[in-house]
């Protein structure tokens, strides 16, 4: 069996504006990780990262909250790295876990 494990990346940190951060929640609600398991998966659900969510940043208006995201992606990184065990996905999942 295919095994499967999802982090979510909760951020809005790069974009133009906040509700990004909202897809990991959206999805597990929508039935991701069931819809995983029902196609076969073994699917392990680890949670998400900290929540960053999208500041106006008036000194870098082409690259906003940058440090943000570039963090954010550190965590990830380190999180997928700390799963070696497992094939690991950055799938969006939703808030009721922390890694």
């Amino acid at each position: 069996m295919t095994r499967v494990s999802i982090i979510g990346f909760p951020s809005s940190a790069g974009s133009y504006a906040a509700g990004q951060d909202l897809a990991p929640m959206a999805l597990r609600n929508a039935g991701l990780v069931q819809s995983l398991s029902g196609a076969g998966l073994e699917t392990t659900d680890r949670g998400d990262l900290p929540e960053q969510v999208w500041r106006p940043d008036r000194d870098h208006p082409r690259a906003q909250n940058v440090g943000q995201a570039v963090e954010g992606l550190r965590k990830l990184t380190e999180a997928l790295r700390a799963r070696t065990t497992w094939f690991s996905c950055s799938a969006a999942t939703a808030r009721p876990r922390s890694l």
